[in-house]
């Protein structure tokens, strides 16, 4: 593997679709969506919490899956967001 996470050029968002379609009842998921995170694991996550959210929502139910991203404070701080133990995203998933 040439590269773990992959390196994309600036303004390459603009191009991720998000996870609702023009197509009822069709949603997207995967890492490549707009997830406001990079390439990785945890976008793909995201990515899959925002689309259950997508269906619930269509059916009428309310759901907060994806952890709120409060990424601040440079890089360091965003890095603590990629770890799979942070507390946020512990307290994400009712623990």
């Amino acid at each position: 593997i040439p590269v773990g996470i992959y390196c994309p050029f600036p303004g390459i968002d603009a191009y991720r679709p998000s996870t609702r379609t023009p197509i009822d009842r069709f949603f997207l998921a995967g890492d490549w969506t707009q997830t406001s995170l990079p390439f990785s694991m945890e976008s793909a996550v995201r990515s899959g919490a925002l689309a259950a959210e997508a269906v619930l929502s269509d059916e009428g139910q309310s759901a907060n899956l994806a952890v709120e991203l409060q990424i601040s404070g440079g890089l360091s701080n965003a890095l603590e967001w990629t770890k799979f133990g942070s507390p946020q995203f512990l307290r994400g998933l009712g623990r």
